[in-house]
């Protein structure tokens, strides 16, 4: 039983029933140190094991268990904030579905699965999908947040993508039909990425990046070109040192101080995490930094701490920033300290992760292609609460699902094809997997039949989630 379990009425596997195990990150260990050609024979195989078209049903279960999980995600969260969560989740219902990703892991979990294991960013849903920046200050574009992030199934982070882009679409007022070619058009983009992959050797695919010019290349639509340059433009300029004197001003101490609105940003206050001293903590947070990211962090001090709200899905979690200066004033940089808990399905695939800021740090790693150089992790000495801490405003390109056309919803869920397929090259094999998936037609069918029919499933957990919570 998982330790997210918090309060005992949830009911989940035992163990994960899988028609065959495959891992995927582990090719020694699995007897799988096979050639390119038979890892694609497996993977093609594998099909007679877990045809494709098994994969579109979905559990039954009742509403009641929406709740339930929505109260166990609020365990342990800071109480002057669970009106803000709700009111976040009850906006619409891509922000609902946003909100409680536990809730899909959980129908996931009792779904048929096709066993072929490896680490998965766990939300992977359409706005999880970013622009941000390399170590080399390249802009790159994938996946961003990796809370959930756990081994499981490679599919889940699939359909998960998947029933985001039918919710996504069906709330700028577009048909089933136009779901279903956003979603076609992204596992199209998702296979071909790994058809390109299967033949270049592990050192030549962890060198592979999805760059921020490939997010702007090959758009048939000039009118989606434009709108994405233009998003590009706008949000590149959203960095540490715009940033500073938005969010704080001169103090007399000779740093800066951090606004405090009361809502949005506040002091931490007795009995909240980074309330007085913080010392301790970012001590513990710089013992696993390399050395040389030591070096660079032992030359700022710290100015300022505040509490912030962040997401939806995790509003009621401790998150709060942290500035730092230099000497000079001219290089600022602002460190995200956020609380990470233990996903709900934690331990049923692989041994848990002692430390949960550890696991969402071993899990961007793998996944992304370039980490922020200051990505760590600490425990609050106070509290003995796990974060994880990662830059603030690191070259981010965020887009707005309301905000978009179809014609970009359907352009930026090719991107997010593009870029979940390279995630899951750097996790797992992309030779097995691209033999158990080739068949780009029959999976896109699949995973849209189980995508369609869960986005009307968020419908009405969405209206019950409504009606239940005033």
């Amino acid at each position: 039983m998982s330790t997210r379990n918090k309060t005992d009425v949830i009911k989940l596997p035992k163990k994960a029933k899988l028609p065959i195990r495959i891992n995927l990150f582990k090719p020694h260990k699995s007897s799988q140190f096979l050639t390119r050609s038979d890892a694609i024979s497996l993977g093609e195989k594998h099909q007679s094991v877990v045809p494709l078209n098994s994969l579109n049903s979905l559990n039954t279960r009742d509403s009641d268990i929406v709740l339930k999980i929505f109260k166990d995600s609020q365990i342990g969260r800071l109480e002057r904030l669970n009106s803000e969560r709700v009111s976040r989740m009850k906006y619409s219902p891509f922000r609902f579905f946003r909100g409680l990703p536990a809730l899909m892991l959980y129908d996931l979990a009792w779904s048929k699965q096709t066993g072929l294991i490896q680490q998965i960013c766990g939300d992977a849903h359409l706005m999880n999908f970013r622009g941000f920046a390399s170590q080399e200050r390249t802009l790159l574009f994938g996946v961003n947040d990796f809370d959930e992030t756990l081994i499981a199934p490679f599919e889940w982070d699939i359909k998960r993508l998947a029933t985001s882009i039918c919710i996504a679409m069906e709330g700028l007022g577009g048909s089933d039909l136009q779901s279903q070619e956003a979603v076609y058009a992204m596992i199209s983009d998702y296979v071909d990425y790994f058809d390109q992959s299967k033949d270049l050797g592990p050192i030549e695919q962890h060198y592979r990046f999805f760059r921020g010019r490939d997010f702007l290349n090959n758009v048939s639509d000039p009118e989606v070109l434009k709108q994405k340059i233009a998003l590009a433009r706008k949000q590149l300029k959203k960095d540490a040192q715009s940033l500073v004197p938005r969010i704080s001003k001169p103090d007399s101490s000779g740093g800066n101080k951090f606004f405090d609105d009361g809502s949005g940003m506040w002091r931490p206050e007795v009995g909240e995490p980074f309330y007085g001293d913080q010392s301790a903590f970012f001590k513990n947070y710089r013992q696993p930094l390399s050395f040389e990211i030591k070096k660079i962090f032992d030359r700022y001090r710290l100015s300022d701490v505040i509490m912030r709200v962040v997401g939806v899905g995790s509003v009621g979690t401790r998150t709060a920033i942290a500035l730092f200066e230099d000497p000079n004033q001219e290089d600022p940089l602002i460190l995200q300290m956020k609380e990470a808990e233990s996903p709900l399905l934690e331990g049923l695939y692989s041994r848990a992760i002692k430390h949960q800021g550890k696991r969402v740090v071993i899990g961007k790693k793998w996944l992304q292609s370039s980490s922020d150089i200051f990505l760590g992790w600490a425990t609050d000495p106070k509290d003995k609460r796990p974060y994880y801490v990662r830059q603030l405003r690191n070259m981010k390109i965020k887009a707005d699902e309301e905000k978009m056309t179809i014609s970009f919803l359907t352009e930026y869920s090719k991107n997010a094809g593009t870029a979940l397929a390279d995630a899951h090259v750097r996790s797992g094999n992309a030779s097995i997997l691209f033999g158990y998936i080739k068949n780009k037609d029959l999976f896109a069918e699949t995973v849209y039949q189980f995508a369609n029919a869960y986005a009307k499933r968020n419908e009405k957990d969405y209206s019950y989630f409504c009606k239940a919570i005033q």
